[in-house]
């Protein structure tokens, strides 16, 4: 599920942008895109494949999870896997985040 989707130019926030207006974002000089997804969909992880030419095994990795800490570079790009954790209503909750990075954008997979 789409959390958020933000336009950013040279450290300032332009706007929060539709995922149709991604290609329009990265193609202006100087901007950079955030993507964050929440239990993201094969297809939607296949959009953002295909918007951002993410490699195919750390897509897989990250529509999975249960992975280990890691870092893996794809190209010019990073792909992370973390585990997380958050104090909720008294209980540690544990939870594992993915993020793709590269040189114009950030995608984070909770």
């Amino acid at each position: 599920m789409l959390i958020n989707c933000v336009a950013y130019r040279e450290g300032t926030k332009l706007a929060d942008i539709p995922k149709s207006d991604i290609s329009d974002y990265l193609a202006q000089p100087g901007c950079f895109v955030w993507v964050a997804l929440r239990d993201a969909s094969v297809d939607e992880l296949a959009e953002m494949q295909e918007e951002f030419g993410l490699h195919d095994l750390a897509v897989e990795d990250a529509h999975h999870g249960h992975q280990r800490p890691k870092i893996e570079a794809y190209g010019n790009s990073l792909f992370l896997a973390v585990h997380t954790s958050q104090l909720l209503d008294g209980h540690v909750r544990f939870g594992e985040t993915h993020a793709f990075v590269g040189p114009r954008f950030l995608i984070t997979v909770r």
